[in-house]
């Protein structure tokens, strides 16, 4: 009987719910008839977007070795990752990633954003959970977060 609540507990997780249908499930030659419940989204969907955007902005620096440098972003990564994973993840999402390490043991992402929009790009780069800063030139820093007007 475990085991019959368990698959109709995942049968239900996984199935798109609609108003009030009933659903009848055979297993081991008993059949179990319910109403599908009505899902709704959740409420807090709006929230969860702003806060990933703040979260992305806090990754965003600027350049401190090559301030000039805006047609490239410089990202890095949490340690342990499979580097060669997260280029092709991040190559697959649209970006011209390539891996770059030193000599120490720590992997850098290079994204090469010429002819793109470069701040968009860094914002982009910024949410991926992989990603811990994203370095950026002083235009592209600029046109984040602008400069105060006096």
């Amino acid at each position: 009987m475990k085991t019959a609540l368990a698959v109709l507990s995942v049968i239900l997780a996984a199935s798109v719910a609609r108003a009030q249908e009933p659903i009848t499930i055979h297993f081991e030659g008993r059949a179990y008839t319910f109403d599908r419940p009505a899902l709704t989204p959740p409420a807090a969907a709006p929230v969860l977007a702003a806060y990933n955007q703040q979260m992305a902005l806090v990754k965003i620096k600027l350049n401190p070795y090559h301030p000039e440098m805006n047609d490239a972003l410089i990202a890095t990564l949490q340690p342990g990752l499979d580097v060669y994973a997260v280029v092709r993840e991040l190559y697959q999402a649209g970006f011209k990633a390539q891996a770059y390490g030193d000599n120490q043991g720590y992997y850098y992402i290079g994204v090469d954003v010429r002819g793109a929009d470069a701040a968009d790009q860094a914002i982009g780069l910024a949410k991926y959970y992989t990603v811990t800063k994203v370095y950026v030139g002083r235009k592209v820093h600029d046109a984040i977060f602008p400069p105060a007007q006096p």
